[in-house]
This record gives structure tokens, C-alpha cells and sequence, in this order.
């Protein structure tokens, strides 16, 4: 779950010290009071000297003040002790926080699938060339602007003339396909390992009403390429949002790498939508990486929060990902509606990530692919570990509240680039 600092509560004030001028006067105030209801008590009878009265005059006073003083002091000492442990314990617990905020999946396999014959998926994102486009749908003859990826006619074929059933092989089953190939490799290398290092899989799915036929194409996929004993699960949007998925693999007890599949098909595409897929073979940062595989980049724990809070989300996103503001320089922003922008705008400048307002830093991805439903978080998280870009890179994208999350790429071009 999202980390909470809120749990840490607020610093406790310490107590304001007595001033020496206070501490004279109320020595003043004793000496001449005392005196004054000594002389005004003191027995007419008896006369005004001997040693019981000018202790009465003299001490007692003095005695009234050390009292007062005493008790001063203690509840000062208190106060002040009280403050000073609860402050250490408070900045422990929130380095505690931190230290567990910082820790990061490492990436060692991506891939992805999007409406782009011919370019990378950098490429494809580079302003000016918009995929999104007026065509017809696919069930019916109206025009929708969107981008759909490719029929795949001549795979389906081919799968029927071997035999497969086709009243279940669908769209779907090629895209499970062209987004497992490119990282079969790194995922059998880690499969071999067994125990701890065997891949779990989840495939994060629009709707909880095909995920029972969706599970069965992604065993059938699995099977086909001998990881029959792989544990895969259909995650729907509705029961985790988006970037968040990655936050809850963080806190698993015991960890292990994990296999995601982000997916968006339409049969009745939205008005400014895209069909697009995304696959992240990720490894917790508890768990040594074997020597023959390696990261291509890190994915920081995702925070949320409200539009009207981004300064707040910002800052504890580059807290998350151990980086300053001024060392991001490209944001890659993902299934965020358009009427956000202003917000966005007053969000990156109150959190001082004022080269991020340069256009050239942002990556609109809705603008130029469309709108990627379930996979437009990941779509991002993927352009921004692809890219050459080797230093901290932020995304945000939507899912009920902002999502925010730091990525980090390597210095190579990735060979898991997918053209379809």
C-alpha cells in the first residue's frame, strides 16, 4: 500500500524557556510579599524578633521561590524531554518510511505493443506524429477517431490452418504473444533459478467480466511456450488501479519477481482511444539478481494523490525516487485528461520541476496514441525506460487519483523494441 507519512504525525513544539529577567522578578515578588504577609500575620503578641522571625521574613520567602522554581523546572524538563523523544522517534519512524519508499523494482525485460507498423516506441511518441486518426470500427461502419493495432489476419490463419480452435484464438492471443517473445529469454533465465526466482504473472485486464476467458488465453499462451507452472492472475482495474500494482509487489512477503501484462483491446473503441499492450518482467530489490540477467532500469514506488494536491505528490515521487527535482528532465504523462494541464502546470512550477514545463520534456502520450485504458501507465513506464535517457525520468498518469513514479533507464537501446 502507499506509504503514509501522515503516521508519523507532526513535530512537538519544545517548551519556551523562562527569560533570567522573569526568573529575578519572581524572586522579588517572593522576597517583598512574603515579608509583607509575614508582618501583616505575625502575631500582635509576640514581638518582632528572635530567629523564628527572621526566618519567617528572611527563608521562608526563599523557600516559597525554590519551590516554585522547582516546579517550573520540572514541568520545563518534562515538557522538553517529551518533545525531544517524540521527535527522534518521529524522524527514526519516517526514516524507516523513507528507506522502505526507496526501495525499487528492477526492471529486466520490457516490451510493448502499439499502433506503429514502423517506428520504435520512442519514435512513435516524438511530437507531430499523431497515430490517432478517424477510421472505421471494427464491429460497424461508424468513424471513430482513434488507433487500433492491426488485425493480425495472416497470424490468425496460420494458427487455424495448425489446427488451433478458432472460436476462442483471437486478437488477444497475438498480442499475449508478441508481448511475451521479447521477453521469453530473460524470463526462462529466471524460471531456471526456481524457488524464490520463479515469475509470478499478472495481467491487468479493463473488466472483471472477461478475466475468467482472459486467463485462460494467457495459460494457453504460457503453455504453449513451456511455463506451464508459472502462477498467472487477472487483475481488473476495478480492484487495483494502474501504477499501483507495482506498490503492492513491494510489500510482498516473501518477494518475487514479477511478470506484468498490461493489455487494451476494443471491439467498440472511445472517441480519442488506442489499443495498445505493454509487458515489464520486474525483480524486487531484495532478491540478488543471477549473473546472467540484468536490469535494463528501476521502477520507484508509485504515490497517489488528489489533482488539487500534485505539489505534495511531486515531492514525495522524487522523495520516492532518492532524486532532486532539478535532476528530472522528462515527464511522460499517460491517461490524463486534458482538462488537467493547468493543474499540472501549477503542480510542476509550486514543486520547483520548472524545466518540465519546456514542451520538449513532456511525453503526451493520449495526444499522440490515444487514451490506452488498463496499459496507458505502463505504455509510459516503458517509453520512459526505452528512451536514451539515463537519468530519473517521472510519469504520471490517472487512475481515480494522479499516480507519480520515478524511473530510471540504462544507457543502451533496449533489443525488446516491438513493431507491430
Amino acid at each position: 500500500m502507499p506509504i503514509d507519512y501522515a503516521k508519523a504525525g507532526s513535530d512537538m513544539m519544545f517548551p519556551d524557556r523562562t527569560r533570567p529577567r522573569q526568573w529575578v522578578l519572581l524572586w522579588a515578588l517572593c522576597t517583598a510579599m512574603g515579608a509583607a504577609v509575614v508582618v501583616l500575620l505575625w502575631p500582635t503578641g509576640r514581638p518582632a524578633q528572635g530567629p523564628q522571625f527572621w526566618f519567617a521574613i528572611l527563608a521562608a520567602p526563599q523557600i516559597v521561590f525554590a519551590l516554585v522554581l522547582g516546579w517550573f523546572r520540572h514541568s520545563y524538563e518534562s515538557a522538553y524531554l517529551a518533545a525531544l523523544y517524540h521527535n527522534q522517534h518521529r524522524e527514526e519512524y519516517l526514516h524507516r518510511l523513507v528507506s522502505r519508499s526507496q526501495v525499487p523494482l528492477h526492471i529486466i525485460a520490457s516490451s510493448h505493443c502499439v499502433p506503429s507498423p514502423d517506428l520504435s516506441l520512442v519514435d512513435v511518441l516524438h511530437p507531430g506524429k499523431v497515430q490517432l486518426a478517424a477510421r472505421p470500427v471494427r464491429m460497424g461502419a461508424d468513424l471513430v477517431r482513434h488507433s487500433p493495432l492491426p488485425e493480425w489476419d495472416e497470424e490468425l490463419n496460420v494458427s487455424k490452418q495448425e489446427g488451433a480452435d478458432a472460436t476462442v484464438l483471437d486478437r488477444f492471443d497475438v498480442l499475449l504473444e508478441k508481448l511475451l517473445n521479447p521477453v521469453l529469454d530473460t524470463l526462462v533465465a529466471l524460471h531456471r533459478h526456481g524457488g524464490r526466482y520463479a515469475p509470478e504473472i499478472r495481467l491487468i485486464n479493463g473488466t472483471s467480466a472477461t478475466a475468467k476467458d482472459r486467463l485462460q488465453q494467457l495459460r494457453r499462451v504460457l503453455d504453449a511456450n513451456g511455463l506451464t507452472d508459472l502462477d498467472a492472475l487477472v487483475v481488473d482495474t476495478t480492484s487495483i488501479q494502474s501504477l499501483l500494482l507495482a506498490d503492492e509487489w513491494l510489500d510482498r512477503e516473501p518477494s518475487t519477481p514479477l511478470l506484468l501484462l498490461a493489455t487494451q483491446l476494443h471491439e467498440f473503441p472511445p472517441k480519442e482511444s488506442a489499443e495498445a499492450g505493454a509487458a515489464l518482467l520486474m525483480v524486487p530489490d531484495s532478491l540478488a539478481l543471477p549473473s546472467d540477467v540484468h536490469s535494463v532500469g528501476r521502477l520507484h514506488r508509485p504515490v497517489t494523490c488528489p489533482l488539487s494536491a500534485l505539489t505534495e505528490g511531486f515531492a514525495e515521487a522524487l522523495r520516492a525516487g532518492s532524486t532532486s527535482p532539478s535532476a528530472i528532465k522528462r515527464l511522460w504523462i499517460a491517461g490524463v485528461e486534458s482538462d488537467a494541464d493547468a493543474a499540472v502546470a501549477r503542480g510542476l512550477a509550486d514543486a520547483g520541476l520548472t524545466q518540465l514545463s519546456d514542451p520538449g520534456s513532456q511525453h503526451h502520450l493520449d495526444r499522440i496514441l490515444g487514451h490506452a485504458g488498463a496499459a496507458a501507465g505502463w505504455i509510459a513506464v516503458c517509453g520512459a525506460i526505452e528512451s536514451e535517457d539515463t537519468g530519473p525520468q517521472l510519469v504520471l498518469t490517472e487512475g481515480g487519483d494522479m499516480q507519480l513514479a520515478v524511473v530510471y533507464s540504462v544507457a543502451r537501446k533496449l533489443e525488446s523494441d516491438v513493431n507491430v
